[in-house]
């Protein structure tokens, strides 16, 4: 998949259209997902902060539509299916290009979910989310390697998609494991007490007996 690369720069005649828009110091963000929700809340408050973001999803006209009210030369955006190596290796030709050739945080947003009981969810469903929010996001840190790599101090956010699926049954063992496991971590810091507690009783009663 080809992407759609919407860029907003200024109306300054005689400049580059590859040339960096920035000062080298500026920092830049390359988000996913970022034509609603989180993705766009994220995109805006970095924007806010003085950062250069660049804005991709597969919906090109939504952030398109962000891009615009972020303002001239604060944004970049183009269309972006996560699963496409090509389409991540032109997003970030074009980002690199008007980021004054930096990359400091890919934030991995772009994910699917799906609600309701495991069994009734199709299995292209959940193999849909698998490509997307799993595959999709090690495609991205793959493509993005070199780019953060070339920029000082950079970072990965992964987003992590909570799945609202309740397992049958029989296909419970190991939400059960989780559970004992969470708690045992919350009343591990006070079996010191009920220890303490359970041995002044068995003394007690020791003593009583003998008495």
């Amino acid at each position: 998949m080809k992407p759609h690369i919407t860029v907003v720069q200024s109306n300054q005649t005689g400049r580059n259209p590859t040339e960096s828009l920035l000062p080298e110091w500026r920092p830049a963000i390359f988000v996913t997902g970022a034509a609603s929700g989180i993705g766009r809340a994220c995109a805006e408050l970095f924007a806010r902060r003085g950062w250069f973001v660049g804005l991709y999803d597969i919906d090109s006209e939504g952030v398109a539509a962000v891009a615009a009210i972020l303002g001239e030369g604060n944004a970049v955006s183009g269309a972006l299916d996560v699963n496409d190596p090509e389409a991540w290796k032109q997003a970030l030709m074009d980002f690199w290009a008007h980021s004054g050739q930096r990359l400091d945080v890919l934030l991995n947003n772009a994910g699917i979910l799906a609600a309701g009981q495991f069994e009734a969810v199709p299995l292209t469903r959940h193999q849909a989310m698998l490509d997307v929010n799993v595959s999709g996001m090690i495609t991205g840190c793959h493509s993005a390697f070199r780019y953060l790599r070339g920029t000082p101090c950079s970072h990965v956010i992964n987003g992590l998609r909570h799945r609202n699926l309740r397992p049958a049954r029989t296909c419970n063992l190991l939400g059960e494991q989780v559970h004992r496991a969470r708690i045992h971590r919350r009343t591990r810091p006070r079996m010191g007490k009920v220890r303490h507690s359970r041995e002044r009783y068995l003394a007690e009663l020791r003593k009583d007996r003998n008495g």
